[in-house]
């Protein structure tokens, strides 16, 4: 459940262990610990970047962008972290051993590996040519090591494919493609063009250069077609995105549609356009037939004011879904609130022990926040987009 002003300011008179604190003063802190933390919902961003493994190579450099990693995979393995201290105690025989990656550490702009990696990354070739830079199916010379779900990187162009399917041993075909991925650039490729398997995979945090702002105009209505469920509630959401900042703006409710038997299609118009000269497109989510969570339907042009929405539950079903930081925030977040309300104004003791004891259940719900003994307030980092 939330939290309502009058549970914040409760908690605030309790903490303070004065029933008449000022209402206006506690209402100013709590604004100062909501600007925050949402301040760091927005403007930290959740990023990947992928590289190829080298055999026997130990270290490699972290992509610029990630300023904060949370996760390292190396061939799709989950790697978990070590200091760079802890692997300086072993023997350097134990350093130069190979094998299953099983931890990675960070020193300064470059990734580290323990084990040495044992292999380089795996490559095959395309079985025909892939003509549109918006294509979403690709096919490839069959490689029994190239996975289901994964990265790759075909000339300079990343892709990303959610899905593989095999003609026999002859060619796979390559589905749910993500073409110009990690700021790379989408174009067409030629049958015999290199495939690499980009083995190890960095997920982190960017701290963008800008804020992106939301879209403030669209509209939405029913259109003669059946691709939608009869009598089913069909709600839309716009964002604003930026392809050389990688940066999604928070999303505008456009409006819901109940499709009718003469009328199953939704035809959005008058969609907003950005006058930012960084935004180059715009994406539509939408939910399924009386759903709540909004799925990926399309990305277009900034300048376009208008689509036809003629896709089926089944077929946005499999694609991303919006994080949506302001759509799941629970109690704990609010509560959370008042706790940054508090170190604007405490800095005793007891108050500190209180925040730590919550500081483990805040982690766990929404993020990392860690205490800053000098400012005397959290530093909120969150873990992951609030929307799973």
């Amino acid at each position: 459940m939330k939290l309502t002003l009058q549970d914040h300011i409760d908690d605030f008179r309790t903490a303070v262990g004065d029933d008449n604190f000022s209402e206006a003063t506690i209402i100013r802190y709590l604004n100062k610990g909501q600007e925050e933390i949402v301040k760091k919902l927005k403007y930290q961003i959740p990023i990947k970047r992928t590289m190829s493994t080298v055999a026997y190579q130990e270290e490699y450099t972290i992509p610029t962008k990630i300023k904060r990693i949370t996760e390292v995979r190396v061939e799709q393995d989950h790697v978990e972290p070590i200091t760079k201290e802890d692997i300086e105690k072993f023997y350097e025989q134990d350093r130069d051993n190979t094998g299953t990656v099983e931890n990675y550490w960070r020193d300064g702009n470059k990734l580290g590996l323990y084990y040495r990696p044992d292999a380089s990354a795996e490559s095959t070739t395309l079985y025909a040519n892939i003509s549109s830079a918006t294509a979403i199916s690709c096919d490839i010379t069959y490689d029994a090591d190239i996975p289901s779900i994964g990265a790759g990187l075909i000339g300079s162009e990343v892709i990303y494919w959610t899905n593989k399917t095999d003609s026999g041993t002859t060619y796979s075909t390559l589905g749910g493609l993500t073409r110009g991925a990690e700021g790379t650039v989408a174009t067409t490729h030629t049958a015999g063009d290199t495939l690499t398997w980009r083995d190890i995979e960095i997920f982190g945090f960017a701290h963008p250069s800008k804020f992106i702002n939301k879209p403030a105009q669209g509209s939405i209505t029913t259109q003669i077609g059946s691709s939608l469920d009869v009598g089913s509630v069909y709600t839309y959401k716009l964002t604003f995105y930026s392809k050389s900042l990688e940066m999604e703006s928070l999303p505008y409710l456009v409006g819901s549609i109940t499709p009718t038997a003469l009328a199953g299609l939704g035809a959005l118009s008058s969609l907003a356009v950005s006058t930012d000269s960084d935004i180059d497109y715009k994406r539509i989510y939408r939910t399924e037939g009386g759903g709540s969570i909004y799925y990926y339907v399309t990305e277009l042009a900034n300048a376009t004011t208008s689509y036809t929405d003629s896709n089926t539950d089944a077929t946005i079903a499999a694609n991303s879904r919006l994080a949506d930081p302001y759509s799941q925030i629970d109690e704990e977040y609010h509560r959370a609130i008042t706790y940054f309300a508090l170190y604007e104004y405490f800095d005793d003791i007891e108050e500190y022990t209180r925040a730590m004891r919550f500081q483990t259940k805040f982690n766990e719900i929404i993020g990392e926040a860690i205490f800053d003994e000098y400012d005397k307030k959290f530093i909120y980092y969150p873990q992951r987009p609030i929307a799973e």
